[in-house]
């Protein structure tokens, strides 16, 4: 396999050129995109994942070891995400006859934004707690004592569920730790490998929910906090039960590239 960086007309130019220079072979960049396409090839974006060090893959391993077993169906998955105004869904694509025909896109500086925490289960999904300020351990226990029994009874009644969070260190905090040990079952800071979103599945909510958000374009705070609310809602729990049961697939996975990342 062949990497080119850059834009895709750019890529077949290169190899078209590379052909000339090696085997003496002249054809046209459109050609080779031609070629490719015939050979059932696709250009595509390499996708961006946290860097995994052999310490990172080896707790990620000795992790999907320990919770083989686990009922991902009475875990409550959590995490926090910020959504930003004037913000645009990514690899948007503008097809025009020239580059000069291609509108701009506007950006800002310093963009209002709005944080969010929530969390999903197979059995649905929390709540979202909307904030706008920096948010420290403080807050965040708040967050918790505001929210977390009162979804998680709402949506699992009186069955057993463990609550999970990753390894930020507001997460991790003393004082988090301490609440968490006195109110609920919670998967252990020494437990979650850091840098594995792809272990979450919320991040894949979270990623559906941003494009879906920035492509109604919002103008204003109170406009993009209705929204995100909206689109909240709307995510229907079928969607969330299929990427709650893509766990064993995840663990395999993991298993599979021996610690390192994933498609997920």
């Amino acid at each position: 396999m062949t990497i080119f960086k850059g834009k895709t007309g750019r890529s077949t130019r290169r190899v078209a050129a590379l052909l000339q220079e090696r085997y003496g072979i002249a054809v046209g960049h459109s050609s080779v995109a031609v070629a490719a396409r015939l050979a059932g090839l696709k250009a595509r974006k390499r996708p961006r994942k946290p860097l995994l060090t052999d310490a990172h893959k080896q707790r990620r391993l000795r992790f999907v070891h320990k919770f083989r077993l686990q009922n991902w169906r009475r875990v409550l998955f959590s995490d926090e995400k910020t959504f930003e105004l004037f913000a645009h869904p990514r690899n948007q694509y503008i097809w025009t006859a020239t580059a000069a025909e291609v509108p701009a896109q506007p950006t800002v500086k310093h963009p209002p934004k709005l944080h969010v925490w929530g969390g999903i289960s197979y059995f649905g999904k929390t709540e979202l707690y909307i904030f706008t300020g920096n948010m420290n351990a403080v807050f965040y226990k708040s967050i918790l004592k505001t929210r977390l029994r009162t979804d998680a009874a709402r949506i699992f009644g009186r069955r057993a569920w463990t609550f999970q969070q990753d390894g930020d260190p507001k997460h991790t905090s003393r004082r988090v730790q301490r609440w968490l040990e006195k109110n609920v079952r919670f998967i252990g800071k020494n437990d979650w490998p850091a840098n594995s979103p792809d272990l979450n599945p919320i991040e894949n909510l979270w990623a559906y929910l941003q494009a879906r958000v920035y492509a109604r374009n919002p103008r204003t705070l109170a406009g993009l906090q209705r929204i995100i609310e909206e689109e909240w809602e709307a995510y229907p729990i079928e969607r969330i039960r299929r990427l709650v049961d893509s766990m064993p697939r995840r663990f395999a996975a993991v298993l599979y590239n021996l610690g390192g990342s994933t498609s997920y």
